[in-house]
């Protein structure tokens, strides 16, 4: 709406008067400070998205062979009690007990965190199976191939252990931190590398 001779402007050229109404004032401030230049670009590689609960260990940026740039979050096995995972969000490494292995799915995690039970000697025979996060007679892992009734399951092999890596993205989640609590295991001390795709 125009400004009648009537009217005074509250704000003019570059400056702003001291008697203006707040909201001009706060507007001006908006745009001298650049902010209305701001704009999202869909083409641009965003960092993962803040998850509810969150107590990240670092929140940090890594050049890898996956892609340059890409945004990596690093979690605890203590941060991951408070996370949701979907099935744009993918591990790439694992830290912890002498391990640093890359991994390019949540099936290669769970082979590597089965590889860390047995290297810490958290797991032996006499404690298996170890029960899924649902338990309900499925296994996360076992002697042999199977869980107690029959069920489908993608079995892969770590010495004379198997682990069911057959689950989706949030369930290879809550599975390692059942089988955690199962093996009575309070203070693990590896890290897991995640980016989102």
């Amino acid at each position: 709406m125009p400004v009648t001779s009537s009217e005074t402007p509250c704000c003019t050229g570059s400056s702003i008067g001291a008697g203006a109404p707040i909201i001009c004032q706060v507007i001006w401030r908006v745009w001298e400070s650049g902010a209305t230049r701001c704009r999202i670009d869909p083409t641009r590689r965003r960092a993962p998205p803040r998850m509810r609960g969150l107590d990240r260990v670092s929140d940090t940026y890594f050049r890898n062979s996956g892609g340059e740039g890409k945004a990596m979050d690093i979690y605890s096995a203590q941060d991951l009690k408070s996370q949701i995972f979907d099935n744009h969000t993918s591990p790439c490494k694992f830290h912890g007990g002498g391990i640093q292995a890359n991994v390019s799915s949540w099936s290669d995690l769970s082979t590597v965190f089965l590889r860390w039970l047995l290297e810490q000697g958290h797991l032996c025979v006499h404690k298996l199976p170890v029960p899924n996060h649902a338990d309900h007679g499925k296994y996360l892992i076992n002697s042999q191939p199977h869980h107690k009734h029959p069920h489908d399951g993608n079995w892969k092999k770590i010495g004379a252990y198997y682990v069911d890596t057959k689950y989706n993205a949030d369930a290879h989640r809550k599975n390692m931190l059942a089988a955690l609590k199962f093996l009575d295991i309070s203070d693990p001390d590896f890290r897991v590398s995640f980016r989102r795709q």
